[in-house]
């Protein structure tokens, strides 16, 4: 039944048409079709364009550019490097890094004493956007007097260059990746209310040296709508 000229589920429909339109290669940052375009081009009604065009928007695929009229797409990254390298890659238009905390942490997680072995390490959560939308939020944990703390006061240098510089050449990385819905403070953080599900991706990694030495743990959540996964895991000067 109807309701309101709604009609159940027929938004998700659309939202499937919307969506592999947007994967198919729509230029990232330009307009994307409005509601009334949407209703002129598949027979709907405006209410059922606005609700696949929210679940876009909630999604990650969309953002609104000069209010709810206009909405762009987000540019999409392939992922090689997940990191704060972030900054040097082209995909990304507008990249900032925002620290939310950073200070010692006496007593780290014990999946992170596992990795690293017990005692204080210097640890660093930020968040990561790119422009006005928020993709993905880190925390690491760091020797204390570890580059990591000089890279937090001034990014944009090359993150992994200064740990060869202080350690001598990486090995590389060892990841774990996990899909799952986000919870409620990362709903907040991307700015994601009410009740459409976010999936994120959770990210647990560890950097050693060739020689052994463990450098960074991190886990980093990203919104998981924005990659098609491509990792190069082994470390490469570039």
């Amino acid at each position: 039944m109807a309701v309101d000229g709604f009609q159940p589920r027929q938004w998700d429909r659309v939202f499937r048409i919307l969506r592999q339109e947007i994967e198919d290669g729509w230029p990232p940052d330009t307009p994307f079709w409005t509601a009334e375009m949407i209703r002129e081009r598949l027979g709907v009604s405006i209410a059922t364009a606005n609700q696949a065009l929210q679940e876009l928007e909630l999604g990650g695929w969309l953002y609104s550019a000069h209010g709810v009229r206009e909405r762009r797409v987000v540019g999409r990254r392939s992922v090689s490097d997940r990191s704060t390298e972030f900054l040097r890659d082209p995909a990304w238009k507008h990249p900032w890094v925002k620290t939310l905390e950073a200070g010692i942490d006496e007593n780290p997680p014990a999946w992170v004493q596992a990795l690293r072995g017990p005692g204080p390490a210097w640890r660093w959560k930020a968040l990561q956007g790119d422009g006005i939308v928020p993709l993905a939020i880190s925390e690491g944990w760091y020797e204390i007097e570890s580059p990591a703390m000089m890279y937090e006061q001034k990014p944009g240098s090359h993150f992994y260059e200064l740990f060869e510089t202080q350690y001598g050449p990486l090995a590389g990385f060892e990841e774990t990746v996990s899909a799952r819905i986000a919870d409620f403070a990362e709903r907040e953080v991307f700015h994601m209310v009410g009740r459409a599900a976010l999936m994120v991706l959770q990210i647990d990694r560890v950097t050693r040296t060739r020689s052994g030495k463990v450098v960074e743990v991190a886990r980093l959540i990203d919104r998981a709508s924005h990659y098609r996964l491509r990792y190069t895991v082994p470390y490469r000067r570039r």
